[in-house]
């Protein structure tokens, strides 16, 4: 009787074996010699897509943090003028 760890080990180890055998046949298309200046391309392409990526979340963390220091900075003034 396989119980829901097994099935969710085995299934894992199956995705992972066919991820291996996907991406083994796309890196080898990509770098055959007639594909090289597609994976080049393509290979450019993830990276700005992650750089846009990466910008993306900075910007929307130094938003947050400006967000909570704002937010702080009023706290700061209440708790000044409560204590005058």
């Amino acid at each position: 009787m396989l119980f829901t760890t097994d099935i969710v080990r085995r299934n894992a180890i199956i995705a992972g074996i066919l991820l291996l055998l996907v991406s083994g046949g796309v890196v080898w298309w990509l770098q055959s010699g007639s594909n090289a200046t597609e994976s080049k391309r393509l290979t450019d392409a993830a990276a700005q897509a992650g750089l846009q990526t990466a910008l993306a979340l900075k910007l929307e963390r130094e938003a947050a943090l400006g967000a909570k220091r704002s937010e702080y900075d009023d706290l700061t003034l209440r708790m000044r003028r409560s204590e005058e």
